[in-house]
């Protein structure tokens, strides 16, 4: 059976691209675009890895980690920030660090270091940075 893989992103190309990249690496991937329905999503897909974005409308990233560590702190969490505005990535991405990510990675990524990023967490090791991601 293979890994389960959850990715919340209100962005469709977002979602397209890291669900075809994960499908072709042999992932189960399931899709929601905002936090609401990636918790709905998440209860019914079990899944082993969630990708969420922090920057969402409605329930955001953030929100969303501490609820699933809360509930189910098995499951592995790595966020994801493109940082617009005020908002850097690289703040909102520290925060979930501090909440309990057991990943970041700011976007754009490429499917290497989708790969990379995806394979390690789940492998309990460290997660390489982006700059250790570029091919």
């Amino acid at each position: 059976m293979s890994v389960r893989i959850l990715v919340i992103d209100p962005d469709g190309l977002v979602l397209r691209a890291a669900s075809q990249s994960l499908t072709l690496d042999g992932y189960a991937v399931a899709t929601a675009s905002d936090g609401f329905a990636g918790l709905r999503c998440f209860r019914d897909f079990a899944p082993a890895l969630v990708l969420t974005e922090i920057l969402m409308p409605g329930k955001d990233g953030i929100e969303l980690l501490m609820e699933i560590k809360r509930d189910y702190p098995d499951t592995k969490v790595v966020a994801m920030s493109g940082g617009k505005g005020a908002l850097k990535s690289a703040f909102v991405l520290h925060l979930a660090a501090k909440l309990g990510a057991d990943g970041v990675m700011a976007k754009p990524v490429t499917r290497l270091q989708l790969a990379r990023v995806v394979q390690a967490t789940l492998s309990n090791g460290p997660v390489p940075s982006a700059t250790e991601c570029k091919p």
